[in-house]
């Protein structure tokens, strides 16, 4: 198994014990090397009403952070429409990270680096991920930028309002997808040095005061063992009231085979879309009558991807999956974001994973979508 597992060689640390709460991201992970800071304890990351899920299934919660993301909402959902003029408009780029923590000599990072508004904004959810999809770059590590139209650079107040509309956001996948968990967790908290990680543990009380807190589950490969999937399922039993959505990843743990990977999905879609419920399928679909679920298919192969994986692997494997993956997408109603472009002119740490600039671009991609929904 270990022949065809590409993954395996940067695999994260094993996962914690029972009752442990998971690291999200180790700190010595080179996907999070960019900046290194003196560390703060903070709490969990992110909002209290939010799932995700990858090779460890979180419930994202901790009080300091939950009033963080809190003070920051409370505004109009409308705002958020709002700002695709502003994004459009003529006012001087900003650069959001220049009060994050850690932000300056330490880890001198801006979004401005990331992110170029070259186009007016997309219109609708389609638009937008065939834009994502189909974009490029002009020269190595310069801005992504999508074709025909634009995506939106949002605010942590923006972040924490698309996210408060959703009782859960349930990520499905492998590292790649993890990153892009630790992304989202340094937009939430502003912190560009450990945003990413957790350094505290849950106390006694912690661990049984909020539910269904974390479960370890690795859901990569195909076949997944039954017990994987009947802790996923426990992990949706909790009831909810607002719409849930779910992100899918998968690919290179089954080395691009393509009948495996569609056993896997249609197998992961057997298993989370009953917890939509008619309420929560019915917020999350649109025109198309589409479900709220993402597919994203793997990075592009860099310069430092192993020799023995070049042909099974590589970028014309990759790309040919990309596009069978995106039109068994269609067939199941479930939407589709490719990254082979976004991720061919960056730089890919260890010809696979993207670094942390790339990891929050694709962060900022999964939450416009999460705004059309």
């Amino acid at each position: 198994m270990a022949s065809m597992d590409q993954e395996r060689p940067w695999a994260v640390p094993k996962p914690t014990p029972a009752f442990e709460p998971p690291r999200l991201l180790n700190p010595n992970n080179v996907a999070f090397r960019t900046c290194r800071v003196s560390r703060k304890v903070a709490r969990a990351c992110a909002i209290a009403a939010i799932i995700l899920v990858t090779v460890l299934v979180w419930r994202l919660v901790g009080a300091d952070t939950y009033h963080h993301c809190e003070a920051h909402t409370g505004f109009l959902a409308s705002a958020l429409r709002v700002s695709n003029t502003k994004a459009s408009s003529s006012e001087d780029p900003v650069n959001t990270f220049q009060d994050f923590k850690s932000h300056g000599v330490t880890c001198d990072v801006s979004s401005l680096e990331l992110y170029e508004s070259n186009s007016r904004p997309c219109q609708d959810r389609q638009s937008l991920l065939r834009a994502l999809s189909s974009g490029g770059r002009i020269g190595k590590d310069a801005p992504y930028l999508p074709r025909g139209c634009g995506y939106l650079w949002y605010s942590t107040q923006e972040i924490c309002e698309i996210l408060d509309r959703f009782s859960q956001v349930v990520l499905v996948g492998d590292s790649m997808l993890r990153h892009v968990i630790g992304a989202i967790n340094i937009l939430i908290r502003e912190d560009l040095g450990y945003g990413g990680v957790t350094d505290w543990n849950f106390n006694s009380v912690e661990r049984y005061d909020i539910r269904g807190w974390a479960i370890s589950v690795a859901i990569v490969r195909y076949p997944i063992p039954d017990v994987e999937l009947d802790r996923l399922r426990a992990a949706l039993k909790t009831p909810v009231h607002r719409p849930r959505a779910f992100i899918l990843g998968h690919g290179l743990w089954n080395n691009l085979n393509h009948e495996e990977s569609l056993a896997w999905l249609d197998t992961v879609l057997e298993t989370v879309l009953p917890s939509l419920g008619r309420n929560g399928a019915k917020a999350g679909r649109d025109s198309e009558n589409h479900w709220p679920v993402l597919l994203m298919t793997p990075n592009a192969a860099g310069e430092r991807k192993p020799d023995q994986w070049l042909v099974s692997q590589g970028n014309k494997a990759l790309v040919l999956f990309e596009e069978r993956m995106a039109a068994e997408a269609a067939k199941r109603r479930i939407d589709h974001l490719g990254t082979w472009n976004m991720s061919i002119q960056a730089s890919l740490y260890d010809g696979v994973h993207m670094d942390m600039r790339g990891n929050l671009v694709k962060a900022m991609m999964l939450l416009n979508w999460l705004g059309f929904l």
